[in-house]
């Protein structure tokens, strides 16, 4: 989850409000002492456009680089 928040050059709280979480959790996450629910990692896909297999496991071969646009609609929000 770091990873993918400092490559979008994002802060902590741009990504989690927009999950519905709070930043508490999201610390949790970040720092491996939670794991992330699928439906988060479903809503972390049509945010950022990372693969669920990436959010979940890691898996560098299933990973999507995020699209400009949905970044920028985001942070329009």
């Amino acid at each position: 989850m770091q990873k993918m928040r400092k490559e979008l050059g994002l802060v902590q709280r741009e990504v989690y409000e927009p999950l519905g979480i709070t930043r508490t959790m999201y610390s949790r996450l970040e720092n491996g002492h939670a794991g992330v629910s699928l439906e988060n990692a479903q809503k972390i896909e049509d945010m950022f456009g990372y693969g669920v297999d990436w959010i979940l496991y890691g898996d560098e071969e299933k990973k999507r680089y995020p699209a400009g646009t949905k970044k920028q609609r985001l942070l329009k929000k």
